[in-house]
């Protein structure tokens, strides 16, 4: 009987020894929470929702049921600025100067809870942000140009008066 509970006791220490809780990581955007747009990691890559992340940017995002094609249009001329279909790793977007690039994805556009997500650094590339990540809390951060433009130097000391 002694055998019997040790051993139970010493199975249950090993799997809670292996078992680790990670806090829900978050997406902000120039600083401000992306509500419901969860990243996920998919083939090792950090996958985030295209709707959640572009419309929050002002885009207008387009479903297309019969092709599974997502379009993300610029919000003032209705112009398709980013094509992407499930499954595939050919995404499209227009870069600055109004040329249209094909771009190949690390990971195909997935659908997750009818959700499209896409490799972060493609969404970021196509919009012009910059992003960083905290590995201390899986957080996910876009910086547009004219955020990081009028906030030069926070968080980095730069500004901080000698001697100080």
């Amino acid at each position: 009987m002694k055998k019997l509970i040790a051993g139970l006791l010493t199975g249950a220490m090993i799997l809670t020894m292996g078992t680790t809780v990670f806090a829900k990581s978050n997406i902000y955007v120039d600083l401000v929470e992306a509500k419901g747009a969860s990243p996920q990691i998919v083939n090792d890559r950090t996958m985030v929702p295209v709707r959640a992340i572009t419309e929050m940017l002002g885009y207008k995002v387009n479903w297309i049921e019969s092709l599974k094609q997502v379009e993300v249009c610029d919000p003032y001329t209705g112009t398709v600025v980013i094509t992407m279909n499930i499954n595939s790793t050919r995404a499209y977007y227009v870069n600055e100067y109004g040329a249209r690039v094909q771009k190949t994805l690390d990971s195909p556009a997935t659908l997750i809870n009818d959700r499209t997500y896409v490799p972060l650094r493609f969404i970021s590339e196509a919009v012009g942000y910059t992003v960083d990540y905290n590995v201390d809390t899986a957080d996910v951060y876009l910086f547009s140009p004219e955020y990081q433009t009028s906030h030069v130097g926070e968080g980095k000391g730069e500004d901080r008066p000698s001697g100080v």
